[in-house]
């Protein structure tokens, strides 16, 4: 649950700063920008999980 809350609080966080930074950088690949984003907060919420067995 505590990996959870902080999960809750950085997700916002990091898709704000994402789309912030990418139209700092002049919008390079719209195509694929909202795919990398949610990789981005899906770093996150991987990180939250904890590691996966065997590691």
């Amino acid at each position: 649950p505590s990996w959870a809350r902080w999960a809750a609080q950085l997700v916002p966080a990091v898709a704000i700063d994402a789309v912030t930074a990418w139209l700092d950088a002049g919008q390079p690949d719209p195509d694929t920008a909202a795919e990398r984003v949610g990789q981005a907060i899906g770093g996150v919420i991987q990180a939250a999980q904890g590691p996966s067995p065997g590691r």
